[in-house]
């Protein structure tokens, strides 16, 4: 009720401004708004103070608060951006997510169980989430944000398949795990990081017929829109992130023997290339 008393007496007071409006001209500066509210009353003063206040006080660039941060302090962005990491993906990025289920799911018919390696794993719910209740997947996930990885535990927690947890930069953990897995998945990671990607410990970490799955924002994509932002709670946290070339991880791997078997570019509407989907074998 009183939401319809406030609208009902604001409607009311806009109609004896607009009166005034018409009758006097409109006040060009807040002397003549203050001359014209005290000469018209109360009504029009406060309706005035309503409308004129945020203009009047706006600061220019007064906008959303954002924070940036360099790649060198990645784990700290996506401990910030955690609560709302997946709101904001696209049609795009969901595609290209798809493409790499549909790799490891390929792979999971042919073998009978798996052994997956999930580097820089997020929040688990673009990728994880569709292996789930397999019990005949086990899935090791690695990441160095603290939040992340909290995110992705408690979205796991009621998941069948089995699981481990490590909090660690993905080169220190490919430097001191001993294990071998049948598929590694760098989804959307590359871009974020500092140092370059150990190829070498990364491709021994392959068991025999096994792959490593790369998905990633095309350069070109990446050129025109570097800064990755987030909004969370008022806040805008922003990090520009770097463009990895697809021919050059081709380049790479092969240095390592591992070998192109599956490449896949995701483009939008207009035809224009957002990310690519690699395996190597």
């Amino acid at each position: 009720m009183k939401k319809v008393l406030y609208v009902l007496a604001l409607t009311g007071c806009l109609g004896f401004i607009v009166y005034t409006l018409h009758e006097h001209g409109v006040p060009k500066d807040r002397t003549a708004l203050a001359e014209l509210g005290s000469s018209m009353g109360i009504p029009a003063l406060f309706f005035s103070f309503l409308v004129g206040f945020p203009f009047f006080t706006r600061k220019k660039g007064d906008e959303e608060e954002i924070i940036k941060y360099t790649l060198d302090r990645c784990s700290e962005f996506y401990n910030k951006i955690s609560p709302t990491y997946d709101e904001r993906n696209t049609k795009y990025l969901i595609d290209s997510h798809l493409i790499v289920t549909e790799k490891i799911s390929e792979l999971l018919s042919s073998r009978g169980e798996l052994g997956v390696l999930d580097l820089g794993g997020g929040t688990g719910r673009t990728i994880a989430t569709h292996f789930y209740h397999q019990k005949n997947v086990t899935w090791t996930y690695v990441d160095a944000s603290s939040q992340m990885k909290a995110q992705f535990e408690l979205n796991a927690r009621n998941s069948k398949f089995n699981s481990a947890c490590k909090l660690s930069d993905i080169n220190d953990f490919l430097r001191r795990d001993e294990n071998k897995y049948d598929v590694v998945i760098l989804s959307f990671v590359l871009t974020s990081m500092t140092q370059e990607l150990d190829y070498e410990k990364l491709a021994n970490k392959i068991n025999d017929g096994g792959l490593i799955i790369i998905a990633d924002i095309e350069p070109e994509y990446t050129a025109k829109k570097p800064d990755y932002e987030v909004s969370v709670d008022g806040t805008k946290y922003s990090m520009t992130m770097k463009p990895v070339n697809a021919l050059e991880l081709v380049e790479r791997f092969q240095k390592v023997d591992r070998h192109l078997k599956y490449c896949k570019s995701v483009k939008k509407q207009d035809q224009k290339r957002y990310s690519y989907v690699l395996t190597f074998k």
